[in-house]
């Protein structure tokens, strides 16, 4: 209970005859009595201030290593600077303030923060980088006593709570490394704070201009907070609260309680909202070229990004185009095959996925009937649900092939090996093509690059074109495995897609037709028709964002070799720094 509270507050007051006692609840919502600072408390939170300047800055510089999550926020740091797109499972905000800082340090970005313990070298700032963090761990010791005294408590309670955050260890340590921690507590203290003057003015001074300050202070600290970690999103939840209780109890009429509430949805929503929204901006504004967290979006999104972007290509696919063939399920990689033999199995030319987009992912679609066809002057003929298709690499010569020999990872019987056949003659070569979804009538009716998904069966084992996020060894490159799985009629890894589409007679007329079109009663017209992926707005990628965010870190159960328990803390007996 507050030190400060007038003995009519906590003790049991007679009403109507009864003696009524107010609860520890009760008085936790009332409003703050926001004490008058004294001048000479200035000079005593002056004084712990100057105590924890060296707590928080002394030595920097030790150790001249990385240190635990150095290894992660310097790694993304090097990535904004190349701006390689990557995906973290907490948002942006915090990673950006210490992005600038190594802006002004000068730091190129081309350190590789490979493991902890690794030493750092001269064009890494970590000195400068490591001391945003310790500003706001010094911050958080006159934000602590000026919110107990806000909240009632006596300047010697505020002044000892102060000393407390000054010197627990925890606080000491995570200030003095640029990681996350430091920058979320700071916003966190400062919202609470400022919500603590908010309240204490509610009753006295509402929709003054300082009412007007710790209320926006408080939107725009929520808003850093969550922006840095989503567990801030905590203390909205608690501000929240706070706010309920406050418009319930309001004794105002109908129209100044409407003020009441729009102003604290304007501050307490939308301000987090926009600032919340903002970060995100700021960082895929940045982060416009391929990295290494491209590859959990999805083909809209990559499209997006500098040297991904994929042109218009032609919709319908035919005998004689030229094609990559991507996987709908597991980051969408190509289908793609080179010269190198399996050493198990049917001894034949390894077929997988990888993300590479060179002259690798290209594959012809032939006739089945392995007979010499003329593309350039023959009959178009689309690609139907039913049509029986083969696929030749244009890299190799290889015919995309299924033998009932076991894959080398998935060793069941029902998954059988995927080759590369050089057998022009090979019934193993053949391919069912079974449409399974369209974004229209007519990609629902053939298939279209981007538009049309489908599974491809094997013509003579039933089997179809899967694969799974296992990896081949290094034998293979640690490529994805690819196989024909018996099973893989209801399974989502047998789903495929055309992204890029070529066909000789379409390259080579000016006007943009077919010059020979079969299926007339599949085509709404003989122009020949260009897909491309659709262009993701703003939200839409941040709403696409927080789901690979959210699935990463359902992704992270793994026990982290540094972990140590709450008994060590106190004494820092156990730690990470070498």
């Amino acid at each position: 209970m507050p030190s400060d509270l007038k003995p009519e507050d906590d003790l049991p007051t007679p009403v109507n005859g009864e003696t009524k006692t107010t609860s520890l609840t009760q008085l936790a919502w009332k409003a703050p009595k926001h004490p008058q600072i004294q001048p000479y408390e200035w000079w005593s939170l002056l004084g712990i201030v100057l105590l924890t300047i060296p707590l928080r800055l002394y030595s920097l510089s030790h150790p001249a290593e990385v240190v635990f999550d150095e290894v992660h926020i310097g790694k993304y740091i090097s990535q904004y600077i190349k701006r390689q797109y990557f995906v973290d499972v907490h948002p942006p905000l915090a990673r950006l303030l210490i992005y600038l800082t190594s802006i002004l340090g000068g730091y190129d970005g081309n350190f590789e923060f490979e493991k902890i313990t690794q030493p750092y070298t001269k064009s890494v700032p970590y000195i400068l980088m490591r001391s945003l963090p310790a500003i706001y761990g010094i911050a958080l010791v006159p934000i602590a006593y000026l919110t107990l005294r806000a909240f009632g408590c006596r300047s010697p309670s505020a002044l000892l709570a102060s000393l407390a955050v000054a010197f627990e260890n925890g606080l000491i340590v995570q200030s003095r490394l640029f990681m996350l921690d430091s920058c979320m507590l700071y916003f966190i203290a400062l919202a609470l704070m400022s919500w603590t003057y908010f309240s204490a003015k509610d009753t006295k001074a509402a929709f003054s201009t300082s009412w007007w300050a710790f209320l926006g202070l408080t939107g725009i600290s929520l808003g850093a907070a969550v922006s840095c970690k989503l567990v801030g999103i905590l203390t909205i939840a608690v501000i929240g609260l706070s706010t309920i209780k406050q418009l319930v109890e309001l004794p105002v009429s109908r129209t100044l309680w409407l003020q009441h509430f729009a102003a604290r949805a304007l501050c307490l929503i939308v301000v987090p909202a926009m600032i919340y929204l903002a970060a995100f901006a700021v960082h895929l504004q940045i982060l416009n070229n391929p990295g290494e967290g491209d590859k959990y979006m999805s083909p809209a999104f990559q499209a997006t990004l500098d040297g991904r972007r994929v042109p218009e290509t032609f919709s319908d696919v035919a005998f004689g185009s030229e094609i990559t063939l991507r996987h709908l399920e597991t980051s969408n990689r190509y289908l793609q095959s080179h010269r190198y033999i399996y050493p198990t199995g049917g001894d034949q030319q390894q077929v997988f996925l990888a993300n590479k987009t060179d002259h690798s992912v290209l594959w012809k679609i032939q006739h089945a009937d392995a007979t010499d066809h003329d593309y350039h002057h023959e009959d178009v003929m689309l690609i139907t649900s039913g049509t029986q298709v083969r696929f030749r690499h244009l890299a190799t010569d290889a015919y995309l092939a299924s033998e009932d020999v076991r894959p080398p990872m998935s060793r069941l019987m029902t998954q059988n090996e995927v080759s590369g056949s050089n057998r022009e003659t090979d019934e193993n070569s053949n391919w069912i093509v079974e449409i399974k979804n369209g974004e229209d009538r007519l990609s629902k009716s053939r298939v279209r690059a981007i538009e049309t998904t489908f599974r491809l069966k094997h013509a003579r084992s039933g089997c179809y074109l899967f694969s799974h996020d296992v990896k081949l060894p290094q034998w293979a490159f640690f490529n994805q495995e690819v196989t024909c799985n018996k099973e893989g009629a209801n399974l989502t890894g047998s789903m495929w897609y055309v992204e890029t589409n070529g066909h000789p007679q379409c390259e080579s007329h000016l006007l943009n037709e077919w010059p020979r079109l079969r299926a007339l009663a599949l085509a709404d017209t003989e122009k020949v028709e260009k897909s491309a992926y659709s262009n993701p707005g703003f939200f839409w990628k941040v709403v696409e964002l927080h789901e690979v965010m959210w699935d990463r870190n359902a992704e992270m159960t793994a026990p982290h070799k540094y972990a140590s328990r709450p008994g060590a803390w106190p004494l820092l007996r156990e730690g990470v720094v070498s």
